[in-house]
């Protein structure tokens, strides 16, 4: 899509970016599998790391016409400062909810499943009693319009499925607004995963244990 917008050269450059990011971060994996199985500070960190594989999938739809020399730089300036608010202000709205679930529940929950003989818990009971959940949120809409950003974003999702074909630089234009904030979604996710991760490694240094991941 990206050769048939941009040309070659902008496809080229792009898998070259998107194929070194990618190795990273299965690497980065590969580097923490072995011990997410017996460790719970790295099994959450590994099952983290899913929401942002899955924005940067997302992302791929539409950060290719960076590279196009077809699309104009204010149209890529703005696409860009788009994605950047949008997932910025996501990371923020879900490390603030973190935070309100971790004081007002999560702590307590946490001291009531924590095993002191065996130094571990049941890390799934206390991050369910939290209830973390992604929410579309597009900063300076308020939440009643939530249901309208929805179809909004269908619509664009759609229209950027039909120009395909057509007009594929204008096709990744229209998704990039859509896919820009359900790859902002599935950070909020990830930055709770990360959130429990640092809670984790915050109670091991304070109690000088290793939390395992089943008692």
């Amino acid at each position: 899509m990206t050769a048939k917008a941009g040309g070659e050269v902008a496809a080229d450059e792009f898998i070259k970016f998107g194929g070194a990011l990618a190795v990273a971060i299965f690497m980065g994996k590969v580097a923490i599998f072995k011990k997410a199985k017996s460790l719970l500070f790295y099994q959450i960190l590994f099952i983290g790391g899913f929401g942002f594989d899955l924005a940067w999938f997302l992302s791929c739809f539409f950060l290719p016409l960076l590279w196009m020399d077809a699309i104009g730089i204010v149209e890529k300036i703005a696409v860009a400062i788009f994605y950047f608010l949008v997932c910025f202000f996501n990371v923020r709205l879900a490390l603030k909810i973190f935070s309100m679930k971790w004081n007002g529940i999560g702590d307590a929950k946490f001291r009531k499943e924590f095993d002191v003989g065996q130094n571990c818990v049941d890390w799934s009971s206390v991050s369910k009693s939290m209830k973390l959940t992604a929410v579309i949120f597009v900063p300076g809409i308020p939440k009643k319009y939530e249901d309208l950003i929805s179809v909004v974003m269908l619509f664009l999702i759609i229209l950027g499925v039909a120009l395909r074909s057509g007009s594929p630089k204008y096709s990744m234009v229209a998704l990039s607004i859509p896919f820009s904030i359900c790859a902002a979604c599935c950070l909020q996710m990830s930055v709770y995963h990360f959130s429990e991760a640092r809670m984790v490694r915050i109670i091991e240094t304070r109690k000088s244990v290793k939390l395992r991941t089943s008692c």
